[in-house]
């Protein structure tokens, strides 16, 4: 099928084979070959989600998703502060988000608009600096970046990684 796929006259043509993959739950009617990529985050969610729940959301698993929460904190904060929006708009890859992140949008626009509080750490970067008023949108990302570095190198050192990869196998 991957043979098949690459050589593919078209786009359209190769797109057809993916409905012969797993994939194929993700189609619709409507669906066309410029929709590879939603297919796409679609069957990497149920991996996510397959993930989480073989492994009770191990900690370390952070190390993935906690990427696209960073992601999605940023493109959030940019249509607050950049693009003056009272709450997020298209919560999709297009506009920029990921649906890989643990934070659901809920959660996101809680924290970004409201202020909320969260578990997480890094978060607290983001609620501190827009309740001091903060309106500068680098400032805020460098901010989020150092926190969330520093949030890795608490879990990379220790060996948790390696643990729960042993823990797998």
């Amino acid at each position: 099928q991957l043979d098949r796929m690459i050589g593919a006259d078209t786009p359209d043509e190769a797109f057809g084979v993916m409905t012969e993959l797993q994939y194929a739950e993700y189609f619709d009617e409507g669906l066309e070959s410029r929709d590879f990529a939603h297919v796409i985050e679609q069957g990497l969610v149920e991996t996510k989600e397959m993930l989480i729940s073989a492994s009770d959301d191990h900690p370390v698993l952070g190390f993935i998703w906690d990427r696209f929460d960073m992601n999605n904190l940023k493109r959030a904060l940019k249509e607050r502060i950049v693009e003056g929006k009272d709450a997020i708009g298209d919560f999709t890859e297009d506009n920029g988000y990921s649906l890989l992140g643990r934070l659901s949008k809920t959660e996101i626009q809680d924290i970004v608009w409201e202020g909320a509080s969260h578990e997480c750490p890094i978060i607290s970067v983001v609620t501190q600096a827009l309740s001091d008023g903060s309106t500068d949108i680098h400032a805020l990302e460098i901010a989020l970046d150092k926190a969330y570095l520093s949030h890795l190198s608490t879990v990379a050192p220790t060996g948790q990684l390696r643990q729960y990869v042993d823990y797998l196998i």
